[in-house]
């Protein structure tokens, strides 16, 4: 068991090794090193493995399975703000500050009933006219969920989400109303839909968000 574990660290190292130096960046010993010992060490979720002024590594979660991710460090400092608007039938908005793309896009109550259980998908129901827009935490969000109101901070606290995946992570508005926590996008901490826009055979509008890509 031990050599397959040691082989399996070794084939790792060597495509971590690959990926670096296809990047253009220099991988040295201690830095193949520190991302492979956060990587076998840290809990399952998303986690910066190195950063430093000219590269980033880190783990993710994408359709419920880790990658490593190498490329650019992304200026995203706590104050940052941001926001876009959602297509109101099929479309791609790609969330720079977040470092990914979402599909979005229309489906029927049978689509959802067949898909619903699939964590890389997310379903909320609005109504034909909804104003919807995507954007990251600002002080005081709450959602409004079948248990109660809970503060989108004590629901990053509980998840044990870091402060800087905290502005990452895309909060759906429908009507200036939190409609959806899209945490498991980015993390382990999964997606959450407010009371409001939980899909059933009633809903006058089903959409549904899909992350498709990495944007750096």
């Amino acid at each position: 068991a031990s050599h397959k574990a040691g082989s399996r660290a070794g084939l790792l190292a060597h495509l971590l090794a690959e990926a670096i130096r296809e990047y253009g960046a220099f991988a040295s010993y201690s830095l193949i090193g520190e991302v492979l010992r956060k990587y076998s060490t840290s809990p399952r979720g998303a986690l910066v493995l190195y950063e430093s002024p000219s590269l980033l590594i880190e783990k993710t979660l994408l359709n419920g399975k880790e990658h490593i991710l190498i490329g650019a460090p992304r200026a995203r400092p706590e104050t940052a703000e941001w926001e876009y608007g959602v297509p109101g039938t099929a479309g791609t908005i790609n969330l720079k500050e977040a470092g990914m793309r979402l599909s979005v896009g229309c489906c029927d109550y049978d689509f959802f009933s067949r898909n619903r259980r699939k964590e890389h998908l997310l379903f909320v129901a609005v109504s034909a006219d909804s104003r919807l827009v995507l954007r990251n935490r600002r002080p005081g969000d709450r959602i409004r969920l079948e248990s109660g109101t809970k503060k989108i901070k004590d629901f990053f606290i509980d998840k044990k989400i870091g402060a800087e995946i905290k502005q990452m992570i895309p909060l759906l508005l429908v009507n200036s109303n939190v409609a959806a926590v899209m945490a498991g996008f980015l993390t382990a901490g999964g997606n959450r839909v407010a009371e409001s826009a939980l899909v059933n055979e009633k809903s006058d509008k089903i959409l549904f968000f899909e992350r498709s890509g990495h944007v750096f």
